[in-house]
């Protein structure tokens, strides 16, 4: 049996960039839905670091200060080849609002754009799963849910099992993905979503540490390949070391050992123990396009990159707020439904610069290792637009011409 009900906007997804773009559309007087299959939001994160760019987003809906009650405020990136400072990148040269980085748990940052919403009216629907989209109407978008839950099965030994509870259909002025690398929508609509470099393992390990870590993030180079270490609010620490291949991961003290002392022998604070370690894979793609007509993509669900910079989840902020701002124009002021083409075109040229190893070179001011690592270094920079222009001048690079 089939609920029927309408929203001007559905946003699949309640990730980070998920829960941000229906933040922007609240605050725009937009009737938005937020829904995501899963029970809840995640407990461990891969990109901590919030933008200068995004700390101004915050600011403007007044959430910023209450992240960074949270966060740990980051003001360098220092990049590191064995125990000698190679570069360096200074946020308090940047012209910005908020000239720094913020590293926050990702969970925390989602509770709090959940609480947002929430004291808005607008409470995230979790385990509804989109299950069918229909965009062929010129006029609105059809998507039918599947409300999933546990229900106990099995015989003598019951054992939950997710099974289909209800369904619905909304019909949706316009539909933003925000469902990340899996998506739904970006399956829906058929949209390519091709490799665009290779991919890359970290082992990460997360844990206390007694060494003083400064408000620096630290890029170590060993032998081509980039690792960095984050330090984190309340003492806490995040390794992430590229690694080859998985069977190359070892989840223990003795791996972060080896690996640390291997390629950061300046790093002295190693822990009694590990309170959390992975293999994590980490794609380089991009999407053959951002969507068209009603259905359009943002964040995860439109692109991946190396975690080293944080730039899919940044940039993913900026493009929720881009589609709230142009969907506000249509839907409040009669605005030519056009404008969302140019949303798309736009977002697949940054991105075409960002993925592109050849779209920065140095200058004549630049080091030697700069000079070699050039390719390397777009993507290990936590910023974007005017930002990222900025810490590359400072490392002596410049954008290529087009």
């Amino acid at each position: 049996m089939f609920g029927f009900s309408k929203t001007e906007v559905l946003v699949v997804g309640a990730g980070p960039v998920g829960l941000m773009t229906a933040v922007q559309l609240v605050a725009r007087g937009i009737a938005a839905r937020i829904i995501d299959r899963e029970a809840r939001t995640n407990v461990h994160s891969y990109a901590l670091a919030l933008h200068p760019d995004t700390l101004g987003m915050l600011d403007d809906i007044g959430l910023a200060g209450e992240v960074m009650q949270r966060a740990i405020l980051l003001r360098k990136v220092g990049f590191y080849e064995g125990n000698t400072e190679r570069a360096l990148v200074e946020y308090d040269r940047l012209e910005a609002r908020h000239p720094y980085l913020a590293v926050v748990p990702q969970s925390e940052l989602e509770r709090i754009l959940e609480h947002h919403l929430s004291s808005h009216g607008v409470m995230v629907e979790w385990q509804h799963d989109l299950v069918e989209l229909d965009a062929t109407s010129p006029d609105e978008v059809v998507v039918v849910l599947h409300h999933t839950g546990d229900v106990p099965q099995g015989y003598p030994i019951l054992k939950p099992q997710r099974m289909v509870i209800g369904r619905r259909k909304i019909r949706a002025k316009y539909v933003v993905g925000a469902d990340g690398f899996h998506s739904t929508v970006r399956s829906q609509m058929h949209i390519d979503y091709p490799a665009v470099g290779p991919a890359r393992h970290f082992s990460l390990y997360e844990f206390r540490t007694e060494q003083d870590l400064g408000a620096e993030v630290r890029v170590v180079d060993h032998a081509g390949r980039f690792s960095v270490l984050w330090p984190l609010p309340d003492g806490r620490c995040r390794w992430g070391f590229a690694i080859t291949a998985p069977a190359d991961h070892q989840p223990d003290l003795a791996g972060l050992r080896r690996l640390a002392s291997e390629r950061a022998p300046w790093f002295q604070g190693f822990p009694m123990s590990i309170d959390w370690s992975a293999c994590v894979r980490f794609d380089a793609r991009l999407a053959a396009s951002f969507g068209t007509g009603r259905v359009w993509l943002a964040g995860d669900a439109a692109h991946l990159t190396g975690p080293i910079g944080a730039q899919s989840m940044n940039i993913g902020f900026r493009e929720g707020h881009d589609l709230a701002a142009r969907m506000f124009e249509i839907l409040r002021n009669n605005v030519p439904a056009e404008i969302m083409a140019a949303y798309g075109n736009d977002r697949l040229a940054e991105w075409k610069v960002l993925l592109d190893p050849a779209t920065c070179r140095p200058t004549p001011e630049a080091s030697p290792w700069v000079r070699e690592h050039a390719p390397r270094l777009l993507e290990c920079l936590p910023a974007s637009k005017a930002h990222l222009t900025g810490l590359l001048s400072q490392l002596g690079l410049e954008w290529a011409p087009a």
